[in-house]
């Protein structure tokens, strides 16, 4: 059974709190898990989660913002973002571009020859 929109919702306020309680020697390795996961829940057909996904996705940006050295999962989020193998829905592609252009920014230069 899919969850409610209830349910995801407080999953993501549950994401956005442990988020904001993230040090910041520990962000990076919580967005590379996280930032894929919340792109993906903007797929979902709740209004009230995905503007709940947008919120988070804001902090994320505001924390990236303030740490620059923190990257972000390049393969993972340029998969997401191809056409030919990417998520169909529009805002998940449209938004894992976004990230996947900082986290071209931000990667070294093995993971960009990768």
């Amino acid at each position: 059974m899919a969850p409610t929109a209830a349910e995801e919702v407080a999953g993501l306020e549950d994401i956005l709190m442990r988020l904001a309680l993230t040090d910041d020697e520990k962000l990076e390795k919580v967005l590379h898990k996280l930032v894929p996961a919340v792109i993906g829940a903007l797929r979902t057909p709740h209004d009230a989660a995905r503007k709940k996904a947008l919120e988070v996705l804001s902090h994320v940006n505001k924390r990236l913002k303030a740490a620059p050295g923190v990257t972000l999962p390049l393969g993972q989020l340029v998969g997401m973002a191809a056409a030919q193998g990417g998520d169909p829905h529009p805002m998940v592609r449209s938004f894992a571009l976004v990230y996947a252009e900082t986290a071209m920014e931000r990667a070294g230069k093995a993971e960009k020859l990768s």
